[in-house]
């Protein structure tokens, strides 16, 4: 997966939000994993991936119709947003920046 910026957290963070709670783990694993794919067709054919885009998180979670982004009062998009970051902390080559 390419470097993660607010606008991947964000957008991740929005497709959760629009998926019930106990189904937003593997919703998120599933975010990571093609974006991950993407990347890596991306870096092998020089060209972008066909359903998931350039290999950041965002352009993945785009495809999967984000929610519109509330404000950080919002305690449910806060939580979203938390778990984003914390399934990003827990990779290895993850570099939140």
């Amino acid at each position: 997966m390419r470097r993660v910026f607010y606008s991947d957290v964000s957008a991740a963070a929005r497709v959760l939000l629009r998926h019930p709670a106990p189904d937003r783990p593997v919703t998120l694993a599933k975010l990571i994993t093609q974006a991950d794919a993407a990347d890596r067709y991306v870096r092998r054919l020089g060209k972008l991936h066909p359903r998931w885009g350039n290999g950041t998180l965002a352009a993945t979670a785009l495809q999967m119709e984000p929610a519109q982004e509330p404000s950080f009062d919002n305690a449910d998009y806060c939580g979203c947003f938390e778990m984003v970051l914390r399934a990003l902390r827990g990779r290895r080559k993850c570099r939140v920046v």
